[in-house]
């Protein structure tokens, strides 16, 4: 007779991987949280599920493990996560339960609703300073995942599925050296195809957190050893869960740095790239674009036969607008050159006051020395 934790693993294999990762990691926090297993979730259910049957127990008694799921969820945003996040254990509390063949339900106006706690725009200056927080242990990594995150715009738990062969085979698939054009990715949240591409600050991050690695998960998190604060050999892939970690802890501090997370990258990404910069002459870019890259749904308008990922366009049109997505300054555009020209007009305008001041200096000098002369000839004439 198979474990409840056998049936729950054999339901997960026919998941995606990524799904995978994030409901085993989200559920054992929980189990651990309550000091748990899998057995005394399903014991537990299948007792009280009994009594209420045999009229031992009422309907509304059934209510230890969502009181439980609604713990777990309010302390998540406690600590800074979303409601978007938190309600992900809901998600998979009931797909562990279906698999057991046993009853989990939440009142909808339990489960916590919106992200305004935890997701918001994160504003360039922010980026520049998680960057610059980047000093310790993994440093290229995290620089690497700050910079693919906002130059690709895909959600943390699709960028976790991506393996260096993935970023290999996007640079040979760029006719642009400075861009790599990643293949089709299938969306965990929605199904949908993102076509995403990269930039030369998410190119230069990755080469030099790589080192020529050429196998294995494009984000590796060191796996510790449970309950103790030791690694074990090797890592492993990053999962979603790793990522939002890593953006709690460099986010702290920050001026709402409780409404950002990874996520936060994405919102970014879109906005920026939507709004008009008159400073850098770049118009908005069109929305069905965004949502092609980032994997989201098309505006109706967009047809069918409308594929700018196979015609080229997307690559011209998402390069025409990466100064908006730069960490780097573009003074070869808009306002700085402008300002530039303005800086040279004053330079030379400086260089020709100085040469009349210089001719007029010599000419009081020749006008002062005869006029010494003529005195001199008086004197002598007196």
């Amino acid at each position: 007779m198979s474990t409840a934790k056998e049936r729950f693993e054999r339901k997960l294999s026919t998941k995606s991987a990524s799904f995978r990762r994030n409901a085993s990691s989200m559920l054992n926090t929980f189990l651990d949280r309550y000091s748990l297993t899998f057995e005394d979730i399903y014991s537990k259910q299948v007792e009280i599920e009994r009594a209420i049957k045999n009229g031992e127990m009422e309907p509304y008694e059934n209510d230890w493990l969502p009181n439980l799921v609604k713990d777990f969820m309010r302390e998540m945003i406690e600590d800074g996560k979303s409601p978007g996040y938190a309600r992900h254990i809901n998600s998979y509390m009931r797909f562990f339960c279906k698999a057991s063949h046993i009853t989990f339900q939440l009142d909808r106006e339990d489960v916590p609703q919106g992200d305004s706690i935890g997701k918001t725009v994160i504003s360039h200056r922010q980026i520049l300073t998680i960057w610059d927080r980047c000093i310790k242990e993994f440093k290229l990594r995290n620089r690497a995942l700050i910079a693919f995150l906002k130059d690709s715009g895909l959600r943390p738990i699709d960028v976790s599925g991506l393996d260096v062969d993935d970023y290999l085979k996007a640079l040979e698939a760029s006719p642009n050296s400075e861009f790599a054009i990643f293949r089709p990715i299938l969306t965990t949240k929605k199904g949908r195809k993102a076509y995403p591409i990269v930039g030369p600050d998410a190119i230069e991050a990755l080469n030099l957190y790589l080192d020529g690695r050429n196998t294995g998960p494009l984000f590796e998190a060191k796996e510790m050893i449970k309950g103790t604060k030791r690694p074990k050999e090797g890592l492993k892939r990053m999962s979603s869960m790793d990522i939002s970690s890593v953006f709690s802890t460099l986010t702290g501090g920050l001026v709402n740095g409780d409404r950002v997370s990874s996520y936060s990258l994405r919102k970014f990404h879109a906005t920026s790239l939507n709004a008009p910069r008159p400073d850098l002459e770049l118009p908005s870019l069109s929305e069905a674009y965004i949502a092609i890259l980032q994997g989201k749904k098309r505006p109706g308008t967009f047809g069918p036969y409308n594929q700018p990922w196979e015609t080229g366009q997307l690559l011209e049109e998402y390069v025409r607008h990466y100064p908006k997505l730069s960490l780097k300054p573009h003074t070869h555009n808009g306002k700085i050159r402008e300002l530039e020209r303005k800086l040279e007009e004053a330079q030379r305008d400086k260089e020709r006051l100085e040469a009349a001041f210089e001719r007029g200096l010599d000419e009081e000098l020749e006008y002062r020395r005869k006029l010494e002369e003529r005195l001199d000839k008086l004197e002598k004439m007196m």
